[in-house]
């Protein structure tokens, strides 16, 4: 297995072709490669983080290849590399990170050493305290590489009674497992350069609700040879990387956490066609239904008209692929059927339900009949296998209440503050609340290919909101924002698309008519101008001007005024691109 993700869409070089043979030294293809890695150089430059660190909080949904609701993996490790919240042994030296890790980014993996004090004992990293279910499975994964020793180990420490007897052994030369406890399993995966994916699945006991692991040295892979024991001479190593502990039974690709347990990005698929529309960027937002689902009974209640129906629950297969739908039947007499909850708001709120007719041959009307504001705004968005999303934005709502004209499966419902609904955020007897995705470049992943003198930005970006979308901002050596690159507002009172990369002017942008589906904008600058294009449109409002001293130390996807948008592409020329060439490549 290697690193880098090579399903690159045919296509994709196009771009090359169309600068003219001006070679780019980023090319981040999220909506083909569908992961982190810079195209160019293969390497994890973007640190992308969904904090996961309350207990109210949901690690978000996506739409997979497969066109079905998936909820992200969680990295339930608040550091996933050795940091200031991680501890050692007494018989191991300081870790320090002095590799290159499997990312083949310097530095970034770190070398666990047996300290000199004689004789021979257990030398391992201690990870901060890890969070728990009782009675489930979760697996723990690290990657591995031989160094003085050839193997490695991984213990439980706090999970189970007793505890020290939860551990397994990884042979880091020929990719073996050697000896686990009864009931648990282990798997080790090659990732190329010496570097092993090392795999522990166990479950926790009844009792379990927080925890350590032990990530340490070995001298072999069976109890029996106390493999646990190493000699403490000072030399005795092993190179460790990428701490991640999730529930279930397999093991997710690698998440990077730091500082809070963090939700995988979201590779986000249209849920009709399945295209692969990027990296999906939302601002946080709260479904305060305290039950996504239906029942019968509190807190959702059905208001049947002239006669009672029929409610039926897990009677169909919802969205995500579960038999969780809840079908609404009507009676003889009836004409429409109500699904009602008491709910007061105040302000602005998009409310959304997922819905299908039981009989294929209805004509369904789903209106929102809330008590309060008339609805401000409405849409729908079609999923597979029949399954609509319809969605209202109110304005101080009473009570929710979804008409239908026809009997139907019903689904995720969803009330948020915002004028516009978010990918879907599952309850169940709690409202819980999405963070906001940040995606940056900085520190030495961004000095590596930006050119302070002289540049060109290219997106391609699936608009989600009517609103504002900053799709990227700058941020000057102090880290404070210095203003919004990409920005794109569809509302009717401002098409354009602002450019502030390369100046710090308040009235650059681009006059533009959005299209449905995917937006292609480039901005250049140099010490002599700035362009910008949007859709091969050149910025009308755009003014031609230097930078202004502006020194700029990194980039962030989302920014103060979030996303709410697919970003599949995001690429830099380190040269500013000829006008001529930002229309082409914005064709």
């Amino acid at each position: 297995m290697t690193w880098k993700t090579t399903n690159t869409a045919k296509g994709d070089n196009k771009l090359y072709s169309d600068a003219g043979g001006y070679a780019p030294s980023l090319d981040l293809r999220f909506a083909s490669d569908k992961n982190l890695n810079d195209f160019v150089t293969n390497t994890p430059l973007v640190d992308h983080q969904r904090s996961m660190s309350g207990s109210n909080l949901s690690a978000g949904t996506f739409v997979n290849s497969s066109g079905l609701i998936e909820t992200a993996k969680v990295n339930l490790a608040s550091n996933s590399n050795y940091g200031t919240d991680w501890s050692k042994s007494f018989f191991a030296q300081t870790p320090v990170l002095d590799a290159i890790g499997p990312d083949n980014i310097t530095n970034s993996a770190f070398t666990l050493i047996a300290n000199n004090s004689g004789g021979n004992n257990y030398v391992e990293a201690i990870t901060p305290t890890v969070t728990v279910k009782t009675s489930t499975s979760y697996t723990v994964s690290f990657f591995a590489k031989a160094d003085t020793l050839n193997y490695a180990m991984i213990r439980t420490n706090g999970f189970t009674t007793p505890a020290d007897f939860k551990r397994a052994y990884f042979d880091l030369l020929t990719g073996v497992t050697g000896e686990r406890n009864a009931g648990d399993s282990s798997d080790i995966v090659s990732y190329g350069g010496g570097w092993y994916r090392c795999i522990y699945t166990f479950t926790t006991d009844p009792t379990d609700t927080t925890g350590n692991f032990y990530i340490g040295l070995a001298s072999g892979t069976t109890e029996a040879t106390a493999s646990y024991y190493v000699p403490l001479d000072g030399v005795s190593s092993v190179v460790l990387f990428g701490l991640q502990v999730e529930e279930g039974t397999t093991a997710s690709p690698y998440i990077p956490t730091t500082g809070v347990a963090s939700a995988a990005p979201r590779f986000d698929h249209d849920p009709t066609t399945g295209e692969s529309l990027g990296l999906l960027v939302e601002e946080s937002r709260t479904n305060i239904l305290q039950n996504s689902s239906f029942y019968e009974n509190f807190p959702w209640s059905f208001l049947w008209g002239i006669e009672t129906g029929t409610v039926t629950s897990n009677s169909e297969i919802a969205p995500d692929g579960t038999t969780t739908a809840t079908k609404l039947e009507f009676g003889a007499a009836t004409t429409t059927v109500q699904l009602r909850q008491s709910i007061n708001v105040t302000g602005n709120y998009a409310f959304s339900v997922f819905a299908k007719k039981v009989n294929s041959g209805d004509s369904l009307v789903v209106s929102n009949v809330s008590t309060g504001d008339t609805p401000i705004s409405s849409g729908t968005e079609e999923y597979s296998d029949g399954w609509v999303r319809y969605w209202f934005t109110v304005t101080n709502c009473l009570q929710l209440r979804f008409q239908f004209t026809a009997s139907v499966y019903v689904w995720g419902a969803q009330v948020e503050e915002g004028d516009f609904p978010t990918s879907y955020i599952p309850t169940n007897g709690t409202a819980l609340t999405r963070s906001a995705d940040v995606a940056t470049i900085t520190g030495s992943n961004f000095s590596s290919w930006y050119n302070p003198s002289e540049g060109t930005y290219y997106a391609e970006v699936f608009s989600t909101s009517p609103d504002a979308e900053t799709i990227l901002s700058s941020r000057r050596s102090d880290g404070v924002l210095i203003a919004d690159g990409f920005k794109i507002n569809s509302s009717t009172l401002y098409n354009r698309a602002t450019c502030y990369l390369f100046s710090t002017g308040t009235n650059d942008f681009i006059n533009y008519s959005p299209v449905s589906g995917k937006n292609k904008l480039a901005i250049a600058g140099s010490s002599a101008s700035t362009s910008a294009y949007f859709n091969s449109v050149n910025g009308s409002n755009l003014a031609t001007r230097a930078p202004q001293g502006i020194t700029v130390a990194g980039i962030e996807f989302g920014g103060t005024a979030p996303a709410n948008a697919h970003i599949s592409r995001i690429t830099y020329f380190p040269e500013r691109l000829p006008d001529a060439t930002l229309q082409a490549i914005t064709s």
